[in-house]
């Protein structure tokens, strides 16, 4: 969803369906939410999606608590500076970045490691799931060229507190196994 649309009425549709996801969090005790940043490439200007998304993610959060956290997961970005900013920008608790770093593997050219050092402490929730930088393939941790080792101990030296989750279609039992042991 393109959450810095200048579309009044796409907006209101989308504003909509965020508080009735929230209110749904609220009402079944789930504490972390996970939405995409809307980006797309040359859809909008840097400043231009900035601005309207701060004001999409202020307006939002007036829904929630700091019992309610939300991600905002990087998907087409070629670099970690948007979200980073818009994370400094809302300054709340509650509202941090999901690293994807499947993702990153496939929409960027900077390193990994460069993307959790800058977003750092603004990374509150990980998806881990390796590919081989051509598609979105959800591979088990083994199967890609993502250096599973070095993203983990980048995050425990960067992003300690982060949540970190397994979104992977297979490898499940190696996958989980390297991760419960290099916690």
């Amino acid at each position: 969803m393109i959450v810095a649309t200048d579309d009044k009425e796409l907006k209101e549709l989308i504003l909509s369906k965020f508080i009735r996801a929230i209110n749904a969090c609220k009402e079944l005790k789930i504490r972390n939410l996970i939405f995409h940043t809307g980006w797309f490439p040359k859809t909008y200007s840097n400043i231009d999606w900035i601005n309207n998304s701060i004001l999409f993610w202020n307006e939002i959060l007036e829904y929630t608590d700091d019992n309610i956290n939300i991600f905002i997961e990087n998907v087409y970005e070629n670099n970690p500076e948007l979200i980073n900013t818009l994370v400094n920008e809302i300054n709340r608790i509650n509202f941090k970045a999901c690293l994807d770093i499947g993702h990153v593997n496939i929409s960027s050219k900077l390193h990994l490691k460069k993307w959790i050092e800058i977003l750092n402490c603004n990374i509150g929730h990980v998806h881990f799931h390796n590919n081989h930088g051509k598609d979105d393939e959800h591979n088990g941790l083994k199967n890609g060229n993502i250096n599973i080792d070095e993203v983990i101990s980048v995050l425990k030296a960067n992003s300690p507190n982060a949540n970190w989750n397994l979104e992977i279609k297979n490898g499940f039992e190696e996958s989980i196994e390297i991760l419960e042991n290099r916690i």
